[in-house]
């Protein structure tokens, strides 16, 4: 499926698939969800990234993670993964100056 984008949205309780004043539509933004209260674990659980990648019907291979925590990007990579960390203001998240992975090859 060449061109085409699709998305899961990763969540701690279930916050932001809440409404959120109008700014975006989660529920046609994102196909599927991978809520942490739900599946009962949490990044960096493998479970969470396979719940991912088994809601769109993808192998890990052809999935890209991305996230403003360098070691769940990781994670996600050893799992097969492509992976991209967002850096704010040009520093990792939790301020640690780290670099991250940023993608398998």
């Amino acid at each position: 499926m060449t061109g085409e984008l699709r998305a899961v949205l990763f969540d701690s309780g279930g916050v932001l698939i809440r409404p959120i004043g109008g700014r975006w539509n989660q529920r046609a933004d994102f196909e599927a969800y991978a809520i942490s209260a739900v599946l009962g674990c949490r990044k960096p659980d493998p479970r969470m990234y396979r719940h991912a990648s088994d809601a769109l019907g993808l192998r890990a291979a052809e999935c890209v993670f991305v996230d403003d925590d360098p070691e769940l990007v990781a994670a996600a990579i050893e799992l097969g993964c492509s992976g991209r960390a967002l850096c704010r203001d040009g520093v990792p998240a939790g301020g640690r100056g780290r670099r991250s992975r940023s993608s398998r090859t």
